[in-house]
């Protein structure tokens, strides 16, 4: 299996003619992601280096979410002070460095990981850090309202407001997508 940034790169442009067939892809690759970390929430504990290179495809079209090494048992994060935090720049939720990871952490990087996908065919628009506001900017042809929305509520300060996993997956994008496969965690 290659990472998610090199399979961005190969399928741009060599299999897709549109907006909607790359969003269908894109969505059902990344519904698969969702699950995963879902998964991974809901037995209590946080990826915490969430990035396209930490995500492998598998020859099937599965997205594997790879690299635990600093996924943590989230189970005692209210008792435990901030001793280690793990910072990749571009993915990094702000209150990271202050409070240190949670599950609204992840989901932050998961936000920025669907905007890299979504936006791979606009490779111009990936040169500057991905933000609620630069989303909330593009024209319809290139996000459409729904994604927009995705986008804002998972890239915004507030980590409260930031959606679940499990509350995501309900979203119409995600919930109306085909699945790849089941979802993968690779250890």
């Amino acid at each position: 299996p290659c990472n998610l940034k090199e399979k961005l790169r190969q399928k741009f442009g060599t299999e897709f003619t549109g907006k909607e067939e790359w969003d269908l892809w894109a969505g059902s690759l990344l519904r698969g992601l969702l699950e995963a970390i879902s998964y991974l929430h809901h037995t209590g504990f946080l990826h915490r280096d969430l990035k396209l290179e930490n995500v492998l495809v598998s020859e099937e079209g599965q997205a594997v979410l790879a690299d635990f090494e600093t996924s943590k048992n989230d189970a005692n994060q209210a008792t435990s002070t901030v001793t280690h935090v793990v910072v990749t720049e571009g993915y990094t939720a702000p209150e990271v460095l202050t409070d240190g990871h949670s599950a609204a952490s992840d989901m932050f990087a998961f936000g920025v990981i669907l905007a890299q996908a979504l936006l791979t065919p606009r490779p111009s628009l990936l040169d500057a850090p991905v933000t609620a506001a630069t989303v909330a900017g593009l024209a319809p042809e290139i996000l459409d309202a729904e994604q927009k929305a995705i986008l804002r509520a998972l890239l915004q300060q507030d980590p409260k407001k930031r959606p679940s996993a499990a509350r995501l997956l309900q979203a119409p994008f995600f919930k109306g997508r085909p699945r790849m496969r089941e979802c993968c965690i690779c250890g």
